[in-house]
């Protein structure tokens, strides 16, 4: 439900900003700073051998922190860039099915941190008062905290489809909402099952020059 209710607040907020909003700025080039709740859609269950491997669970707080840049290319299609730091922490129990265990498996703490090099295309659709777009593009990942027991891939790709919306709060600065769907192209976890999918709801400053 939670997943859910996040999508409503968005659409709720989106609406009621879009009825407030100033004239969209016709700039060449934005800079903008991000923060995103990331809702983790991933494998329940990462299986590392015939029927062996770890258990998921993703109550956790994670979240991406980005600085992006914009490049408008023509007066609907834009390139995005930028640099993000990405938390996507999750718990995992080990368990075996074939296996006659003598101890009981613990939850112990993964920590998937990646610093991340975003490179989209974004199409807008510009209003009068206001800007709705879209993103295609992929996302280039790499690991940068350690974990003893998964090997992880130090570079992994991801593809990423979003939808958002930007309005001024004054001639040169707009406030952006965002809804992003990432899923894994390469894997993350060395020789194991493991699909990676994100949802994030994402709320932004962006400045116009």
């Amino acid at each position: 439900m939670k997943i859910y209710s996040n999508i409503l607040i968005c659409f709720f907020l989106i609406g009621t900003l879009v009825s407030n909003a100033q004239e969209v700025s016709a700039s060449k080039f934005k800079l903008g700073l991000h923060y995103a709740y990331d809702n983790n859609l991933s494998s329940e269950r990462t299986e590392t051998a015939n029927f062996e491997g770890y258990n998921n669970n993703y109550n956790q707080h994670n979240f991406t922190l980005a600085i992006s840049a914009e490049f408008l290319l023509s007066q609907n299609f834009a390139f995005v860039s930028g640099v993000n730091y990405s938390k996507k922490d999750l718990t995992s129990t080990y368990f075996c099915d074939v296996c006659t265990l003598t101890f009981t498996p613990q939850a112990q703490e993964i920590k998937f941190r990646f610093v991340e090099l975003p490179l989209k295309g974004r199409y807008y659709f510009n209003l009068k008062k206001f800007s709705i777009y879209g993103d295609l593009g992929v996302i280039n990942q790499f690991q940068v905290a350690d974990e003893v027991e998964f090997v992880k891939q130090r570079y992994s790709l991801s593809g990423i489809v979003g939808l958002g919306t930007q309005y001024n709060i004054s001639p040169n600065l707009s406030l952006e909402l965002s809804l992003n769907y990432i899923n894994g192209l390469t894997k993350i976890i060395e020789n194991a099952d493991y699909d990676y999918r994100i949802i994030g709801f994402g709320l932004g400053i962006v400045r116009a020059f």
